[in-house]
């Protein structure tokens, strides 16, 4: 994936997590039309800040709506003319007019960013204002980082701006991560701190992941376990190696700690090499952190390696965990190679001893495909074997867990 459309999402992510929605949100994309715009109340920027070194005055002639969408239709809005372009695209759905808006901020903030902005502050919060912010600050901060970031300061009060302050972040931390930093502490609310700090560690984490990880631990507790996935992200696209072993010797030992990045990391990492990580897992020892690793291997592994990802499903503690994670593996392979799925079930089965799991796996076989009833029923007859449960075929030894916790 393009870094500036890595970028793009983790942004979303993080402003959806300084909200308090933690995970992958997926933003409902129908806008309607633009209402009046707002005059936002008068902010005074951030302490240390400085303001913007250029202040021509913006264009921000307003346009009548009805006609410019009209312009639009008839393709007669002229090309350097960004704000009826910018017009004609919110009044179509942000899941159709997403692609063109970016290229037109872009465009406009490359030649304008005064008047790009002003127009962006003038927007209602929401999607379209969120995607247009993003879109110009990504283009201003490359060029002129410390204006972007004043701007973001003055406006992030009237809301939909939190993606726009990501951007920021993660382009200003490619040049000026110390610098950065020191304006992210200066936002005075928690939520968009958090945005902000997110951001920072992605990037920074990418360039210099030394750095990244000291600047990491001058965070408070609950900062740090905000950032952490995104700092793993970040290192992981480099060396995920080095930033498995460093995640391994800062927290194993917290019992709160395999929630805080392993899985992302170990999703990165085993899209790039998963027989990899799985000698990593083999040299880890049991407990918490091991566990979920071990979980997060069988989740990532099961599209690209679904008996490897079977083998390490077998191998958690936790029954419920243990289910879950095959019965997704089994179900991820069905999809995407039924042929191949069904030609090793019968070995699969012979390796579930369980019966609860048995009826788990019969159960997602039969949702899966209602004609495979009679199928799974002459499964379910078939005695079972001890022909691969004790462990991998020789072949497959390398890449599946190892009795002890040594690698093989």
């Amino acid at each position: 994936m393009p870094a500036e459309n890595r970028w793009r999402h983790l942004i979303i992510f993080l402003a959806a997590a300084g909200l308090g929605l933690m995970g992958m949100v997926v933003i409902p994309r129908q806008c309607s039309k633009t209402p009046e715009p707002e005059v936002a109340p008068a902010v005074a920027p951030a302490p240390g800040l400085i303001e913007s070194r250029s202040k021509p005055k913006a264009n921000v002639a307003k346009s009548d709506p009805g006609k410019v969408a009209a312009a639009g239709a008839t393709g007669t809005i002229p090309a350097n003319d960004f704000r009826s372009q910018a017009i004609s695209l919110s009044q179509q759905p942000l899941d159709d007019s997403a692609e063109a808006l970016d290229d037109l901020m872009a465009k406009w903030a490359a030649t304008d960013p005064v008047g790009a902005s002003e127009y962006v502050r003038q927007l209602p919060a929401g999607d379209f204002r969120e995607a247009a912010g993003v879109s110009l600050c990504q283009t201003w901060a490359a060029e002129h980082p410390e204006d972007a970031a004043v701007w973001v300061s003055k406006n992030l009060s009237q809301g939909g701006l939190q993606g726009a302050l990501g951007a920021v972040a993660s382009v200003w931390a490619h040049t000026a991560p110390d610098a950065t930093a020191q304006w992210v502490a200066t936002l005075p609310e928690l939520a968009d701190r958090l945005v902000g700090e997110g951001s920072l560690a992605q990037s920074w984490g990418e360039s210099n992941p030394a750095a990244a990880a000291v600047w990491w631990k001058t965070l408070p507790e609950e900062n740090q376990k905000q950032a952490l996935p995104t700092l793993l992200d970040g290192w992981a696209v480099n060396d995920p190696a080095a930033a498995a072993a460093w995640l391994q010797g800062e927290l194993v030992g917290h019992p709160e700690s395999p929630a805080l990045g392993v899985a992302g990391l170990v999703n990165t990492w085993c899209n790039r090499d998963a027989p990899q990580v799985s000698r990593w897992l083999n040299s880890l020892p049991g407990g918490p952190f091991y566990e979920s690793a071990v979980a997060a291997f069988a989740q990532s592994a099961a599209d690209t390696a679904p008996k490897d990802a079977l083998l390490w499903a077998r191998a958690l503690a936790d029954p419920a965990q243990r289910q879950q994670s095959i019965i997704y593996a089994m179900e991820t392979w069905m999809e995407n190679d039924r042929a191949g799925f069904l030609d090793s079930l019968p070995d699969q089965l012979n390796a579930t001893k369980e019966p609860g799991l048995r009826q788990a796996v019969y159960e997602m076989l039969y949702r899966k495909d209602p004609n495979f009833k009679a199928s799974i029923l002459k499964l379910a007859d078939t005695p079972v074997t001890d022909s691969t449960a004790e462990g991998p075929a020789e072949d497959e030894a390398a890449d599946g867990p190892v009795e002890g916790g040594e690698t093989k």
